[in-house]
């Protein structure tokens, strides 16, 4: 088995890899419109604004059921890929 850090992404140029390559994010710890103003739901913002699929998965707010327009899902291993786009 590999260890989990031979899958960082730790370059500029890797990170730049990745944000071409990739449309959709799950946002672990998101954080409401209520929290406007805290990093944890303006980066997600400001990617959904610039083309990307945000799926928020909250670890607090348990009565939430959208943030940013989307459908909260509870659990990472709960996000569906998305093979079209």
């Amino acid at each position: 088995m590999n260890d989990w850090r031979d899958n960082l992404v730790t370059t500029a140029d890797d990170i730049a890899d990745v944000l071409a390559t990739t449309r959709r994010i799950a946002v672990l710890g998101i954080k409401t419109e209520a929290q406007s103003g805290q990093p944890s739901i303006e980066v997600p913002r400001y990617m959904q604004e610039h083309g990307y699929d945000i799926v928020p998965v909250p670890v607090y707010y348990p009565d939430v059921q959208t943030i940013l327009g989307r459908q909260v899902v509870r659990r990472l291993a709960d996000v569906a890929p998305r093979l079209i786009w």
